[in-house]
C-alpha cells in the first residue's frame, strides 16, 4: 500500500524493526540485514545496542501517514484537495501561503497539481522538520519554502500573496482575529482566503468538552462557531463567498481510514518489546482520538465548513 513508515522517518525504532514493520505492512517477506552490511549505512541505531526510546511526536507522524498518506497528519486525498481548491484557479503564476502546513502534504500536492509557488508555515518545531525532508524529496521542491511562526503573534508580510489556505488548524489558534487581518494584510487585492475548519455547532456544549476530542499537537482549542467566522471574516475585511457544510465529506475521508486501523492494531496486537509495546499504545492513542472525532461529527454537535472569502480590488 504504502512505505510512509521508511522515509523520512529515518529512525522508526531501533534494531531493524522499521524495516519489520514495513515488510508486514506491505505484505512482503521480511528479510533480515546481511552481517556484511554495516549499521552505519543504514543510517540505523547499531543492533546490538540498548532499546532507546521513541519520541512521541515522532510515533504519531509515523502513524498519522500510514492511516492519511505521506505529508499528512489529517484526513486528505488528491481528489479532497483540488476540490477543496479549485475555486482559487492556482496556476504557476500564484503565490499562495498555507497556513499550518502541518508535514507538507498539501504544500506538496498544490505545488504538484498547480505550479504555484508556496510559502508554507508551520509552528510546531518537530512537525516543520519532518516538512522540510518531505518537501526536498518532491520535484515541487523549488516551489516551497517552509517557514515557523507563531500563530497568535506572526506579521505576515503585506500583499505578497495571491492566496491563501488553512486547513483544519485555525480551531487551536487562540487570536483569530489577529490572524485573519494579518491574512488580509498578506494578500494582494482581488486575493482569495480560503479556509476549511471544525466548527461548534451547540451553544449548549462547553467549550472545555472539545480538549479531548480535537487534542492537538499545538496545545490549546479555541473553537468558534459559524455565526464567530462569519462575523471574524467580515471584520477582517474580506467579502465572504462561501460558508459550506463539507462534514459529509469529511467523515467519509475517516472512515476510509477504518481498514487501516484495523490492520495497524491488529498487526502489533502481539508486542513482545518495550519499542512495538509503545508503537502499539501510540496506534491505539491515535486511533481513539479519530474515533472521538468520528462520533462527535457524527452527532451534530462539531462540523467541518467551509469558507472562502475575496479581498476587495482588482479581479483575482
Amino acid at each position: 500500500m504504502l512505505g510512509k513508515l521508511t522515509a523520512p522517518l529515518e529512525k522508526m525504532a531501533p534494531h531493524d524493526f522499521k524495516r519489520k514493520f514495513h515488510a508486514w505492512w506491505e505484505g512482503e517477506d521480511y528479510i533480515p540485514v546481511p552481517e556484511e552490511i554495516s549499521d552505519a549505512d543504514l543510517g540505523e541505531t547499531p543492533r546490538d545496542a540498548a532499546p532507546q526510546t521513541l519520541a512521541e511526536d515522532v510515533l504519531t507522524m509515523a502513524i498519522a501517514q500510514v492511516i492519511w498518506g505521506s505529508g499528512y497528519l489529517q484526513p486528505c486525498t488528491d481528489k479532497y484537495l483540488a476540490d477543496m481548491t479549485h475555486s482559487l484557479s492556482l496556476t504557476s503564476d500564484t503565490d499562495l501561503a498555507i497556513l499550518g502546513a502541518g508535514l507538507g502534504g498539501s504544500a506538496r500536492d498544490l505545488a504538484l497539481q498547480s505550479g504555484a509557488t508556496i510559502c508554507a508555515y508551520e509552528n510546531n518545531a518537530a512537525t516543520l522538520a519532518e516538512a522540510e525532508k518531505i518537501c526536498a524529496q518532491t520535484d515541487a521542491a523549488d516551489s516551497i519554502a517552509l517557514q515557523s511562526y507563531d500563530p497568535n503573534t506572526v506579521e505576515l508580510p503585506e500583499q505578497a500573496y495571491d492566496a491563501l489556505v488553512s486547513f483544519e488548524r485555525f480551531f487551536a489558534v487562540r487570536e483569530k482575529q489577529r490572524l485573519l487581518n494579518q491574512a488580509e494584510l498578506s494578500l494582494r487585492p482581488g486575493g482569495y482566503l480560503l479556509i476549511t475548519d471544525y466548527v461548534s455547532t451547540n451553544a449548549e456544549v462547553d467549550e472545555g468538552a472539545w480538549d479531548h476530542v480535537l487534542a492537538s499537537a499545538d496545545g490549546e482549542i479555541n473553537l468558534s462557531s459559524v455565526e464567530d467566522y462569519v462575523t471574524m471574516i467580515s471584520e477582517a475585511g474580506f467579502g465572504l463567498r462561501v460558508q459550506e457544510d463539507i462534514t459529509h465529506d469529511y467523515l467519509n475521508l475517516i472512515q476510509q481510514g477504518a481498514t487501516c486501523w484495523t490492520k495497524l492494531l491488529t498487526g502489533l496486537e502481539n508486542a513482545d518489546s518495550a519499542i512495538q509495546a509503545k508503537i502499539f499504545q501510540a496506534v491505539g492513542k491515535e486511533q481513539a482520538l479519530w474515533a472521538q472525532r468520528l462520533e462527535a461529527l457524527q452527532s451534530g454537535k462539531l462540523a467541518v465548513y467551509r469558507f472562502l472569502a475575496l479581498k476587495p480590488g482588482a479581479a483575482s
